[in-house]
């Protein structure tokens, strides 16, 4: 079940081989925004293809930077997103556990 007001923040550099993948499950809980850091592979045409959003560093700023870069970018253009979660392009962290960070960041509010 999508939900409308939540995201997910992928930051990626030179992910294509589970990019698809980890973005496609995520796009069954969320909106789905990648922001890549200047990858050499094809994970620019994944995202491009797959995810509601992409974007794209124009020169390699690393991890941190490219997510609080992404952070900022959906925070000043989709003011309909409540919720906003990270996960990793390599599939390290499981889009199907989205449902229960969600309950539990709602029993907060």
């Amino acid at each position: 079940m999508i939900k409308k007001n939540v995201g997910v923040l992928i930051p990626v550099y030179n992910e294509e081989k589970n990019l698809k993948k980890v973005i496609q499950k995520a796009k069954k809980f969320s909106k789905v925004f990648v922001i890549d850091d200047a990858s050499t592979d094809n994970s620019y045409k994944i995202a491009k293809e797959n995810c509601n959003k992409v974007f794209r560093n124009k020169k390699r700023l690393e991890y941190d930077s490219s997510i609080k870069l992404g952070l900022k970018k959906i925070s000043h253009n989709y003011k309909d997103i409540k919720y906003l979660i990270s996960l990793d392009g390599d599939g390290q962290h499981v889009p199907s556990e989205i449902p229960k960070f969600l309950k539990i960041a709602e029993h907060y509010n």
